[in-house]
């Protein structure tokens, strides 16, 4: 996981970047989504750091036209970071469409810029992100950017998508202490630093108690849509 998430070889700091653009894989509505709550906590530490800041969401790359122009929107910060649930072990059909459409953007005007993925699974391993962290390795590479780190969330169900990051405490102390340190580099024109993707790998809860809640939080949806609790185990299309 930290050879997948770190860069492979350090490049030398670059000037720290005026602009960052940060995009969000969840076609979730806005507002109601855990990657857009830490996309927002991601760019108020970068504003804060005297980087201007430029939230875009996935659904801009439905139709053509808007996907263009939030594509060139994108391609022209100093830094791009896509912050993005991980939907099994790879990234949402929008998401991949959007960073598709920029790297073809990009072949020919490819201005010196970096690259950071913040990706959040309900997985409780980290590990589960490690396909996610590959596939936007290549993409970088593809789209002339540097590959400045990633930070794999595990257990992202433990952050609560409506409420704003900074005002949780708990099991989200360590995505802010991850979060502080990942913006305050890139904001200097460095690479993520180890000290952030270690923070950001440690585990919200027990490994008990989160598969617990998981499960509990099932049932009571299964209550609330009057769906009785055994229906939970049905195998309609077993024979």
């Amino acid at each position: 996981m930290l050879e997948a998430a770190s860069p492979f070889l350090e490049q030398p700091n670059s000037e720290p970047p005026r602009t960052a653009a940060l995009l969000i894989g969840s076609a979730k509505i806005k507002g109601t989504s855990i990657s857009e709550n830490l996309a927002r906590a991601l760019s108020g530490r970068l504003e804060a750091a005297g980087v201007t800041t430029e939230l875009h969401f996935a659904t801009e790359f439905l139709h053509d036209g808007s996907a263009r122009s939030a594509a060139q929107a994108i391609a022209k910060a100093d830094l791009f970071v896509l912050v993005t649930p991980l939907y099994v072990d790879a990234l949402p059909a929008l998401a991949t469409r959007a960073l598709e459409t920029l790297a073809a953007m990009r072949k020919t005007n490819a201005s010196p810029s970096r690259f950071v993925l913040l990706v959040n699974s309900g997985f409780p391993e980290p590990e589960q992100s490690r396909t996610a962290l590959r596939i936007t390795r290549r993409f970088a590479a593809r789209a002339g950017y540097h590959f400045a780190g990633g930070l794999p969330l595990g257990g992202g169900g433990a952050v609560n998508p409506t409420t704003p990051l900074d005002a949780q405490h708990g099991p989200a102390e360590h995505v802010k202490h991850a979060l502080d340190l990942a913006a305050s580099a890139p904001a200097r024109g460095e690479d993520v630093p180890l000290d952030a993707l270690e923070a950001m790998l440690r585990p919200p809860l027990p490994d008990v108690l989160y598969r617990l809640m998981g499960d509990l939080g099932f049932r009571y949806q299964a209550y609330r849509n009057a769906v009785p609790q055994g229906a939970l185990h049905a195998k309609p299309l077993e024979r």
